[in-house]
Order: structure tokens, then sequence, then C-alpha cells
């Protein structure tokens, strides 16, 4: 059984400033924190702004947490968005990160977060979902544009979470 909350793939991090970090597909490893602001421009596809110093634990989905685990319907291996906040014992974040200026993105994204958010639900069925946000988090693509809004509230009618496409992270 899947354990979005395994031990072996977090990482926990309390700076003010931080970044997630992704090495380019196909990547076989995981998502990661980095602390060094040296870092910040070559690596870092998220910035995470936690301004109360808050310790955020890091979750590593894919090639961690979901290694070879989500399944679509017909057995076929579906992908699951990169990674995982939580903070203040209960609020997470599921987190896709891009480093990419090609169309489609923004689709890609929001179904491996999709298929994530379908397997957390089915895994952990009272965790309230008002304490769930989801965010696309794409380094080439800073801002959000007028055809992903849409698409952003699509998604908060089927999942009834926000949809954020900012690639910078804010912890509240």
């Amino acid at each position: 059984m899947i354990d979005f909350f395994n031990n072996d793939c977090k990482t926990e991090v309390s700076e003010k400033y931080f970044g997630i970090c992704d090495n380019p597909p196909p990547s076989t490893s995981q998502a990661y924190i980095s602390t060094n602001l040296l870092e910040k421009d070559e690596k870092w596809l998220a910035v995470v702004l936690n301004h109360k110093d808050k310790t955020v634990e890091h979750f590593a989905i894919d090639n961690c947490i979901a290694k070879n685990t989500f399944l679509k319907f017909g057995g076929s291996q579906d992908e699951s968005c990169d990674t995982m906040l939580r903070y203040d014992g209960s609020k997470i974040v599921f987190i896709e990160l891009k480093n990419r200026k090609s169309n489609g993105w923004v689709a890609k994204a929001m179904n491996q977060l999709q298929v994530t958010l379908n397997n957390f639900k089915i895994l952990y069925p009272t965790y309230k979902i008002k304490d769930i946000e989801a965010q696309i988090c794409n380094k080439q693509r800073p801002f959000l544009e007028q055809s992903t809004i849409q698409q952003s509230r699509e998604f908060f009618k089927k999942n009834n979470i926000i949809l954020k496409i900012d690639p910078q992270v804010v912890i509240t």
C-alpha cells in the first residue's frame, strides 16, 4: 500500500526561503529541497516562502512514494506529481514541477496532480479537503496565462481544491 507520509521519502526544513529541485526528465531521482541560495537560478524549480519559519515536511512522491505504484484503469502506469509539502500538522500542498516553455505543460501537470489526488483521497478518505492545495510550478512560465484560468476552474469543480499556477509556494 502507498504511504504518502513515508519517512524514507521525507525531509524537513524550516528556513524562510528555500527551493524545490528536480532533475530533468527522464529522471529516476526524486525531487529534493535546497537551501543553497547559490543554486537558486540554476536548480530551483519552485521557491518556497516560509515567512513564519514553520517546520515544513517535504515528501518526494515521484520516484519515491509512488515508485511503480500508481496504476490507472487497464493496468498501465500513470504519472504522479513530483512532491508534497505538509505543515501545521495537516496542511498539504501537492506540487508538480515543470521547466518548460512548450505547449501542453499545464494539461500534463494537471493530470499528474489529479492522479495523485485520486490516490490520496482513496487512501485518506477522512482527510479534510480544505487543508489540501494543488500547485503547478513552472520556472520558465512564472506568470499565469489567460488560457489556464478555465483549466483551474475545471480542476476546482472536479476536486473542490484550488489549483495555483505559480513558481512561488507560500506557506501560510
